[in-house]
């Protein structure tokens, strides 16, 4: 990796929302349905700069998920 800043992608959560991820729904099972909107939001964070790209696993956990 290069020295200097690095930058990280933002709140997949929010870009998943906004590509119409229901209320209440988790990320990481809208995901899993939806691998188009996932790759649209990493997609659109690489355009913008991002040279660290995160899963989408922050709530990936036995009491969240079914």
């Amino acid at each position: 990796m290069r020295e200097g800043l690095v930058i990280l992608d933002g709140a997949t959560g929010t870009q998943l929302q906004a590509l119409g991820m229901p209320d209440g729904e988790s990320p990481e099972i809208f995901g899993i349905k939806n691998p188009d909107a996932i790759k649209a939001v990493h997609q659109g964070y690489l355009e913008a700069g991002s040279d660290i790209i995160y899963t989408c696993t922050f709530g990936a956990n036995r009491y969240k998920l079914p």
